[in-house]
């Protein structure tokens, strides 16, 4: 036993997981994770981010092949506090396979923007645990999000005087099965369109960090 511990602790942290923007995290947050571990942290006027790193075996990583085995396995799991916003799979800039999953919890009061993303370096396997809150002020993309979904459909459908309640109904969906129908679900002001204009807001944030750490690694 002694030789797997010294094993443990001899592996080498070598994803790059901490962009210029961010800080350190306060070691007694990591205490309970693995080693070895990294943990960073963004704070602006949108959002609070939390980055938290450490190595998995290889039967712990979501499927660096199948994004529908992503997307379903995160379906079968969720809650009705839970909702998917989106999955991918593919290699990082170097080559290295990654997976990863972007979803959402509801908070009392707010919501967490989650990142849950493996990358395979070599024979090592990383996880890379996320959570982005909005702060300051708050609900400003989910607004304009609405307005501009309203008139896109009132465009598409001018036949139809669609009722906010219809146009509610097409607002929220999970963006892999359409079945699904909680009251909590993925919104159309959550779409990769409204991040640059909503730079500082959490799940623009995550996209950005996802986008550095595959242009990294």
């Amino acid at each position: 036993n002694n030789n797997n511990n010294n094993n443990e602790e001899s592996k080498k942290f070598v994803l790059k997981v901490k962009p210029e923007n961010y800080e350190d995290l306060a070691p007694e947050v990591l205490a309970d994770l693995p080693d070895p571990k990294v943990g960073c942290q963004i704070i602006n006027e949108g959002c609070n981010g939390i980055l938290v790193s450490y190595m998995v075996s290889p039967n712990e990583t979501m499927d660096y092949d199948s994004k529908e085995a992503i997307y379903k396995g995160f379906h079968e799991q969720m809650t009705e506090k839970d909702a998917l916003i989106e999955c991918g799979i593919g290699k990082t800039k170097h080559g290295n396979k990654y997976a990863y999953r972007i979803s959402k919890s509801k908070l009392e009061p707010g919501i967490s923007y989650n990142l849950g993303l493996n990358i395979q370096l070599g024979k090592e396997h990383y996880y890379v645990d996320g959570s982005y809150i909005e702060q300051g002020t708050t609900g400003l993309r989910d607004s304009m999000g609405l307005e501009l979904f309203t008139r896109k459909v009132e465009q598409e459908h001018p036949e139809q005087t669609d009722a906010m309640d219809d146009i509610m109904k097409r607002y929220y969906k999970d963006p892999y099965d359409e079945t699904i129908k909680n009251d909590f679900l993925m919104n159309a002001s959550e779409s990769r369109e409204l991040d640059e204009q909503f730079p500082k807001h959490p799940l623009s944030e995550l996209r950005a960090y996802l986008k550095w750490i595959f242009e990294t690694n």
